[in-house]
């Protein structure tokens, strides 16, 4: 059986830019606000959470939300710039317009909203993924030149 990282890098390569390289992937839930996210509401946190595949490539972190039975939904993707990622002990604090009407990608508001995406990796020696290697990739973007 592969390795969690291979499935969810293959995943990513689908929505690579051309000439963009796939730094580091992850997994990451998200569903409760950030002054929510206490230990103590474990139980309630797996009913409420939503799972996620992470990939940082070139300046941007590429959020792919998978359905219930653990599968990539292509019709919730998100692509985000690393500037509006903010890590803060393995977690990330994502500032998305208008919160993207609660991850439910659309919103009419303007306001932007903090959404809490938890870093769930699980053992590295089982799924391959390497949280260190995945936070260390959000905090040095690689600025890719566009031609005009």
């Amino acid at each position: 059986m592969a390795k969690l990282v291979t499935k969810i890098t293959d995943a990513m390569k689908a929505h690579l830019r051309p000439g963009e390289e796939l730094r580091a992937v992850g997994q990451l839930t998200s569903g409760l606000p950030y002054w929510l996210s206490y230990p103590a509401l474990g139980l309630l946190a797996l009913i409420f959470t939503k799972p996620w595949w992470a990939g940082v490539a070139g300046d941007r972190l590429i959020l792919v939300q998978l359905d219930s039975l653990g599968r990539a939904r292509a019709d919730r993707l998100l692509s985000i710039p690393l500037d509006d990622v903010a890590v803060k002990d393995k977690s990330l604090l994502i500032h998305l317009p208008g919160g993207a009407g609660g991850l439910g990608l659309t919103s009419s508001s303007n306001v932007v909203t903090p959404q809490l995406f938890l870093c769930y990796f699980g053992l590295k020696r089982f799924t391959g993924l390497d949280v260190e290697q995945f936070i260390a990739a959000l905090s040095t973007p690689r600025r890719q030149s566009h031609a005009a």
